[in-house]
């Protein structure tokens, strides 16, 4: 049965903000997305196909998960720039 939250594709914790930044669209947390090079540019990757999509797809913009987007989720976590 699949856990009823969210967890980070990496380190498994729930407790953090998730994105969907990861391997093939994983939920990822802001450290692990950070944690090394490779990974810093798979979430920026991902991040550039959504904007691409956004900027493609017309007036009401739809992402994979066919939830209409009404902002961009960035990478910054809340109290940090």
């Amino acid at each position: 049965m699949p856990p009823l939250l969210a967890t980070c594709h990496y380190c498994g914790r729930s407790d953090e903000e998730l994105r969907p930044y990861g391997p093939n669209g994983a939920d990822v947390c802001y450290d692990c997305a950070m944690a090394t090079p490779e990974r810093r540019e798979l979430a920026d990757a991902a991040i550039r196909t959504r904007l691409d999509t956004i900027m493609t797809a017309g007036d009401t913009p739809v992402i994979q998960y066919g939830q209409p987007i009404t902002g961009l989720r960035d990478l910054t976590r809340r109290g940090k720039a």
